[in-house]
């Protein structure tokens, strides 16, 4: 089976998750790493659902990239910002 794995770059690292398979995560510090990582989470869990007698998902999810005209410029944001939009670690309210 080929599934859909989606892999997000962090402030910390990487992390992917397969959308057709709920709860099927991974992270590492690369992204090789992760794709590593998330190749093992997938056994793992197709050979959880099987011995618990659960039906293995069929892939569904599916992936487009789409070209865009404008040119976008990548920003970090600060963890604080990012956390809560106000550069504080207080509560928003």
């Amino acid at each position: 089976m080929r599934y859909a794995v989606v892999i997000e770059q962090g402030l910390l690292g990487f992390s992917a998750y397969v959308p057709d398979l709920p709860g099927c995560v991974a992270a590492g510090s690369t992204r090789d790493q992760v794709v590593r990582e998330i190749h093992g989470a997938i056994e793992a869990h197709i050979e959880a659902l099987r011995n618990d007698g659960r039906p293995i998902p069929a892939p569904a999810f599916s992936i487009e990239f789409v070209d865009v005209a404008a040119e976008i410029e990548a920003v970090r944001v600060p963890l604080a910002l990012a956390v809560n939009g106000s550069g504080s670690s207080a509560p928003r309210g």
